[in-house]
């Protein structure tokens, strides 16, 4: 079993954001919190508000404490940066940041054509469920 490899990544195989390499979602107590926050809370204890749980292993999913470090937003983003994780000019997708493709969303730049793209699954799916009914 994974909880006995603490060097090992755990891969959360439950709701991810995204696609199959996001975040791992969860609720707890009615709030919904990305695995690895749940992991921190649970081995580690509460996360100051000034803080995010970051990974050193750079893996979306997982969830191992021993992969866990506190730090701001900004060292976080360092972090990413310095492993070639950032993008600057470009979303994940190839798609470039700027002009009329630039919404801000809780401070962060984001991908217009993307959030366009998750839009329309997302009513499609709804309208698969509503056909199946």
């Amino acid at each position: 079993m994974w909880l006995d490899h603490p060097q090992l990544c755990w891969e959360w195989d439950g709701h991810r954001t995204g696609s199959n390499n996001g975040y791992a979602r969860i609720m707890r107590k009615g709030k919904r919190l990305l695995a690895h926050q749940w992991s921190w809370l649970l081995v580690y204890g509460e996360i100051p508000d000034s803080k995010e749980v970051c990974h050193h292993c750079d893996n979306p999913p997982c969830f191992n404490p021993n992969h866990l470090f506190l730090g701001t937003h900004s060292e976080n983003m360092k972090d990413a940066s310095a492993k070639g994780r950032w993008w600057k000019d470009t979303c994940p997708q190839g798609h470039k940041i700027e002009g009329k493709n630039v919404y801000e969303y809780k401070g962060y730049k984001k991908c217009r054509l993307c959030r366009q793209a998750a839009d329309l699954r997302a009513k499609a799916k709804k309208r698969l469920k509503v056909e199946e009914a």
